[in-house]
């Protein structure tokens, strides 16, 4: 019988404080397909938040979600140290830039044994603009990019 309640039911709500498993959460909703409303209760009393997970899945789109998982390991999670004076948002920034390091980080999702000169490359590159960053740069980087599409 509960079962078939859940079948019925398209909204759930998942409470966790921590990132990693917000992260995956994002990553799985956009897996799932739609019609699926997946919210999650986050934090502590003072700092509670309801997020939607699914309006930021979809917003991402599915090559994002995907890669996110990678994404917030090569930034810093749990098992990971984070970058020495950059923060997730100016890392962000960049990614969102930059469609080469979705891919790279795509290909290390689905493969993470094949580890290819071109994917290291992207990522060696995405570390060294978080690591010079600034309005000049990141402007520069959308300039680059432009003329490379």
């Amino acid at each position: 019988m509960q079962s078939t309640e859940d079948a019925k039911r398209s909204r759930y709500e998942i409470r966790s404080v921590d990132t990693d498993l917000a992260v995956l959460i994002v990553s799985t909703v956009s897996e799932l397909g739609g019609g699926l409303e997946l919210w999650v209760a986050f934090g502590t009393v003072k700092d509670f938040r309801l997020i939607a997970v699914h309006e930021i899945a979809e917003s991402l789109g599915p090559m994002r979600c995907y890669a996110l998982p990678r994404f917030h390991s090569l930034t810093g999670c749990d098992a990971t140290s984070y970058f020495q004076h950059i923060g997730k948002r100016t890392a962000w920034k960049i990614w969102k830039l930059s469609d080469m390091l979705t891919t790279a980080l795509c290909s290390l999702r689905k493969d993470p044994k094949n580890l290819q000169d071109s994917i290291l490359h992207t990522v060696k590159r995405f570390y060294s603009f978080c690591s010079i960053t600034g309005p000049a740069v990141l402007n520069a980087l959308m300039r680059h990019e432009e003329t490379c599409l």
